[in-house]
C-alpha cells in the first residue's frame, strides 16, 4: 500500500480487510478482607488479577494475542487484532471467561496463602460488562479499526457521526433510565453520555467520533480509528457488523463519497433522541433538511456506502457477506423480526434485555420499585462474576445468531493472520525459553536481567499484517547464544 492510498489495497489495487478488535472495560465491585485490613476496591482488583497469574504485573500480553490489564480503576481485556470480524467478536466473549478465570484464580491463590499462614480472609468479587462506573465515567466497549493514514478525519467524521448516532437501533445494549418515580427503557446507555460529535477524549466528554491519533503501527501508512461510542453487547453478529459496517463506510469515504448531508444537525442530541424511543419511530433532522428515523438513517448510510464500494469493485468477500447481513438486519427491525423463525435465536441485545425486564416485572414479588427491579435486572444481564448473568448464559446456550462453540469460548479462536498472531506465538516461545522480556502492541524487547537500559535487544513490529518476521527469529536465536 502506498502512503497516498486512502483505501487499504495491495500494489495491484486489490482491496483487503483491515485489522480490528475490541476493548472491553469491566465494572468491578468487591472487596478483599485480610484479617482486619480491608483492601480498597481498585487495589483489590489489581491484587486479584496479579495473583491469578502468579506475578505482580497487572498488564499481560498473552499467547491468545490479546491483553489483560487494569486501566485506571477497572479491569480491561483487549482482543487480538483480527481481519475476520466474527472471530474478533468471539475474542470478546472468550475474554470474558479469561478475565473471570484470572480473578477467580487470584481469589483462590490469596485464600490459600492466607489460610496456610493461619490468617482470616474473605473475598467477594463482582464483575460486569456494563457502561458507567461509580464516578460517572463512561466506558463500556471500545472498537478499533485500521485505516490508511491518508484518510484524514475531515473525510470520515460526518459519516461516522451519522453512523454511530443511528447504529444503536441494532447495536444498543439497552438502558433503564429513571423518569420521575418510574423508568423509561432506552436503546443505549452510552447514548446518555455522548457529549460531542468529535474530540480526543476517551474517559469524560465522550464523542461520537474519537480523534486520538495512536496508530500502533507504521504511522506513515496507517491510522487507528478508536471508537468510544459503543457499549458491551453479547450478540456476536452485532459485534462483527460493527467492524464490518465501519470498514465499508471508511472505504466509501476513501473513494471521496460525501456523507455531509446525512449527518444529523446535532449528532450528540440525535443519538439520545433515537435511543429514547424503543418503538424506533423517533426522527432526527439531517443537514439536508430531512427528518428520518434511526433505521432510515442507517438505510441511507448503508445504501450509499455499499453502492460506492460495489461500483468501484472494492468489495472484499467479507464486505459482501456483511453487506447482506447489514441490510437484512435493518429489514428485520422494520418488520419487528427480533428472533429467527424458531423464535428462540436472538438478534439484538436491547430487545433481549427488555423482554427479560418486562417478564421480571410481571412476576415481581419483592417490594422494590419497578425502577429498582429493572435496574437490577439490567445490571445482572451483564454479570461475568461471581456467576454469569443472562447475557453470557445465552451465548453459551447458542441463543444468539452466530453464537460460538464451547471450545471457542474456552480457548479462543485460532490465532489471527495478523501481527497479533506473530506476537502471541513469539510470547509462547519466550515463556518456554524462560526469557526475560517486555512486550506491547508493536514492540518486543529482550532484557538481560541487569539494570542497564542499554543492555536490551528489541525490535519494532510496525506492520499490522505481518505473520512472520526474520528479525524475531534472530532475536529468539540470541537467547540460545
Amino acid at each position: 500500500m502506498s502512503p497516498e492510498s486512502k483505501i487499504l489495497v495491495d500494489q495491484d489495487g486489490t482491496p483487503f480487510d483491515p485489522t480490528g478488535g475490541f476493548e472491553t472495560e469491566y465494572g468491578y465491585e468487591g472487596s478483599v478482607h485480610l484479617g482486619d485490613e480491608v483492601v480498597d476496591t481498585v487495589s483489590a482488583g489489581r491484587l486479584l488479577l496479579a495473583s491469578g497469574r502468579g506475578y505482580v504485573t497487572v498488564s499481560k500480553y498473552g499467547t491468545d494475542g490479546g491483553r489483560q490489564y487494569i486501566d485506571h480503576e477497572h479491569p480491561e481485556y483487549c482482543t487480538a487484532e483480527d481481519i475476520v470480524v466474527l472471530n474478533a467478536a468471539y475474542r470478546v466473549l472468550y475474554g470474558h471467561g479469561a478475565m473471570a478465570d484470572d480473578l477467580s484464580a487470584g481469589a483462590r491463590a490469596i485464600e490459600a496463602k492466607e489460610a496456610a499462614a493461619g490468617n482470616p480472609v474473605r473475598i467477594e468479587v463482582g464483575l460486569y460488562t456494563n457502561t458507567v462506573d461509580t464516578y460517572g465515567n463512561s466506558w463500556g466497549r471500545h472498537m478499533n479499526i485500521l485505516a490508511p493514514r491518508a484518510l484524514m478525519p475531515e473525510m470520515y467524521i460526518p459519516a461516522l457521526v451519522a453512523h454511530h448516532a443511528s447504529r444503536i437501533v441494532w447495536s444498543g445494549a439497552g438502558y433503564v433510565a429513571q423518569r420521575g418515580e418510574g423508568f423509561h427503557y432506552c436503546l443505549s446507555e452510552k447514548a446518555e453520555l455522548i457529549k460531542e460529535e468529535s474530540n480526543n477524549e476517551t474517559t469524560r466528554s465522550r464523542p461520537l467520533v474519537n480523534l486520538r491519533d495512536e496508530p500502533l503501527a507504521n504511522k506513515d501508512l496507517y491510522r487507528r480509528i478508536h471508537d468510544v461510542s459503543g457499549e458491551s453487547v453479547f450478540s456476536p453478529q452485532v459485534m462483527a457488523l460493527q467492524l464490518a459496517s465501519e470498514a465499508i463506510i471508511l472505504k466509501a469515504c476513501g473513494l471521496g463519497v460525501s456523507f455531509d448531508d446525512l449527518k444529523p444537525v446535532d449528532g450528540a442530541a440525535a443519538i439520545k433522541t433515537i435511543s429514547n424511543d424503543p418503538t424506533l419511530k423517533a426522527k432526527v433532522q439531517l443537514m439536508n433538511g430531512f427528518e428520518v428515523t434511526g433505521i432510515e438513517l442507517q438505510q441511507l448510510i448503508a445504501e450509499r456506502a455499499i453502492g460506492a464500494v460495489e461500483h468501484a469493485k472494492l468489495m472484499t468477500e467479507q464486505d459482501a457477506t456483511y453487506k447482506v447481513i447489514w441490510l437484512n438486519m435493518l429489514d428485520d427491525l422494520i418488520h419487528g423480526r427480533f428472533t429467527d423463525a424458531s423464535g428462540k435465536v436472538h438478534k439484538f441485545d436491547w430487545v433481549v434485555k427488555r423482554r427479560r425486564i418486562d417478564a421480571g416485572l410481571r412476576s415481581k414479588t419483592k417490594k422494590a420499585s419497578d425502577y429498582e427491579t429493572a435496574v437490577a435486572m439490567s445490571k445482572e444481564y451483564h454479570r461475568i462474576l461471581s456467576k454469569e448473568g443472562p447475557g453470557m448464559r445465552l451465548v453459551r446456550a447458542g441463543a444468539f445468531v452466530d453464537s460460538p462453540s464451547a471450545e471457542i469460548l474456552a480457548t479462543g479462536p485460532e490465532l489471527p493472520p495478523t501481527r497479533a498472531g506473530l506476537r502471541a506465538r513469539t510470547i509462547g516461545r519466550l515463556i518456554a525459553a524462560k526469557a526475560n522480556y517486555v512486550v506491547d502492541w508493536d514492540h518486543l524487547k529482550l532484557l538481560d536481567g541487569t539494570d542497564d537500559d542499554d543492555d536490551e535487544l528489541g525490535l519494532l513490529l510496525g506492520d499490522p499484517f505481518a505473520t512472520e518476521d526474520h528479525r524475531v527469529e534472530r532475536l529468539l536465536g540470541s537467547i540460545a547464544a
